[in-house]
């Protein structure tokens, strides 16, 4: 036992950590297998750390610290995805793939990231180091698909009516771009300390405009309206940080702002196909309003009851909106506990804020309401990258609200 704990002792925790979230981060847009594979190495990570922590006799904290109502709520999420996985789905096979592959995928990121911040408050520094270097690649294979018409790195020829895809091959994935903008705010604070503010803002500037080209070039709104909610909430609380920020976005949008009105048209909004979706799903709502109709259940519940989409959206198989898209899988009881996670990772972190004036929180905070608002006309909620990003931010708010 003495040489398996020394051996232990040995090994880079961090290292793990950072090489886990490096694989998940950097290929979220790039590769399933290797995004996936650093979701392992992150298990593999947090395994060696736990039998490290509790090998040192001087721990006397949680491995985790979490406030338990978060915990509660959580955990009651889960348990009642399971409930309806045995006793409420039609389709319970279908359900249990939905299920697992979010809860290996998606779920443990919250308690690796909270763990992960915990260990060291300037790990945030190396997930946004990370993230933005992700970003950037994006922005730039974005770019270069623009004046070539396909991406360096997939060869995607960007089919979607001229909006750039980069390398996922779809236009949506700037969601993750507008979910990542804190990262761009954490490494300015980074560069500050080597570099003078001129300096800082410089290097900054170009990592940052080729990824909020590619989040404005894509033409995706719910994007754009997750990046919005991010920059105004971050405005109310730290308004001198930002405007620097707000500038340079409006000066980039300006230059497209032809862009930006075709896809804000009224008529074009009006004319979505998102609208067929929805009023389907609050029609099915009503059907079983209380425990759903089973997890990742749409397609399967709409034409049950005769309610097919317009073609050629007949065979959809989720709403767009991942609001409507749980009410319909797990009713307002599944619903109302998932948004009182959420709302209670808000609530601790912005009362902790209050009391340490760690902007980090702010940001990592901005970062969760980036992605709850573009959730409103994306995917799936049960998109394990998508979720995994989301889950991964709301630990990494939930351990800076203890840390600090």
């Amino acid at each position: 036992m003495v040489l398996k704990t020394s051996y232990f002792n040995k090994i880079n925790i961090n290292f793990l950590y950072i090489s886990g979230f490096s694989l998940f981060i950097l290929f979220i847009p790039v590769s399933v297998s290797l995004r996936q594979l650093g979701i392992l190495m992150l298990f593999f990570a947090v395994l060696i750390d736990y039998f490290q922590f509790k090998t040192n006799t001087r721990n006397k904290e949680p491995f985790i610290q979490i406030d338990k109502t978060i915990l509660f709520f959580l955990f009651s999420f889960i348990f009642i995805m399971l409930i309806n996985i045995l006793f409420i789905s039609y389709y319970p096979s279908r359900s249990f793939e939905v299920f697992f592959r979010i809860l290996w995928k998606a779920f443990p990121l919250f308690f690796i990231a909270v763990r992960f911040i915990q260990r060291e408050t300037d790990n945030v520094h190396y997930l946004s180091i990370i993230y933005v270097a992700s970003m950037t690649i994006q922005g730039i294979d974005a770019m270069y698909q623009l004046k070539t018409g396909v991406s360096f790195i997939s060869g995607d020829p960007g089919s979607w009516a001229g909006r750039l895809t980069g390398t996922m091959g779809d236009p949506r994935v700037t969601v993750y771009i507008a979910i990542g903008l804190f990262a761009y705010f954490v490494l300015f604070d980074i560069f500050k300390e080597k570099f003078d503010y001129f300096i800082s803002s410089i290097i900054t500037f170009c990592l940052f405009v080729p990824a909020v080209l590619f989040l404005i070039l894509s033409e995706t709104r719910s994007a754009w309206f997750g990046a919005l909610a991010f920059i105004i909430f971050i405005i109310i609380f730290k308004r001198k940080l930002i405007l620097p920020f707000v500038f340079t976005i409006i000066i980039i949008a300006g230059i497209f702002i032809k862009t930006i009105i075709a896809r804000l048209n009224v008529e074009t909004i009006a004319s979505d196909y998102r609208w067929d979706y929805w009023t389907i799903g609050l029609k099915l709502l009503r059907e079983k309003p209380f425990l759903g109709h089973g997890l990742g259940i749409y397609r399967q519940a709409f034409t049950k009851y005769g309610w097919i989409p317009p073609s050629p959206y007949e065979n959809i198989g989720h709403p767009h909106n991942i609001y409507i898209q749980l009410l319909v899988n797990v009713g307002f009881i599944g619903t109302a506990i998932f948004l009182l996670f959420v709302s209670l990772i808000f609530y601790f972190g912005i009362k902790r804020y209050l009391i340490s004036k760690d902007y980090y929180i702010i940001l990592t905070l901005g970062a969760c309401l980036a992605y709850l608002v573009s959730a409103f006309s994306n995917a799936s909620f049960y998109l394990p990258w998508w979720l995994g990003v989301a889950m991964m931010m709301f630990g990494v708010s939930a351990g800076l609200s203890r840390n600090t």
